[in-house]
């Protein structure tokens, strides 16, 4: 019941949340947020606004971003597959995040 309780608030991406099973604290969501949001904008500079980059600057910046919830999850989950099934529903959740952002400043700086 725990790790459903976790899967759903952490695929929820509430970052302004802290987690009643306190597996991740509001702060690590609050620094990934904000990480996102630096990471996408300074890729889409370099890389364009193409859905292709887009979607690479997406993984990239999840990748980079997402090291501190990562580590979390792997150490509090009660078991290795757990761990690891945390750790692909939140990166798959934070890709989606970061696609969002990318759209969101992508259509900030069109002409």
């Amino acid at each position: 019941m725990r790790c459903v309780a976790t899967l759903l608030f952490v695929g929820a991406g509430a970052a302004a949340q802290t987690s009643p099973s306190g597996l991740i604290d509001e702060g690590e969501f609050k620094e990934r947020e904000d990480c996102l949001y630096r990471e996408v904008g300074w890729m889409i500079k370099i890389h364009g606004t193409s859905a292709a980059a887009l979607d690479d600057v997406a993984k990239v910046a999840v990748q980079f971003c997402s090291q501190a919830v990562l580590a979390r999850l792997l150490r509090v989950s009660p078991s290795i597959t757990r761990g690891a099934e945390l750790a692909r529903y939140d990166r798959i959740q934070s890709e989606r995040r970061a696609l969002a952002i990318g759209k969101e400043l992508a259509a900030k700086v069109a002409p």
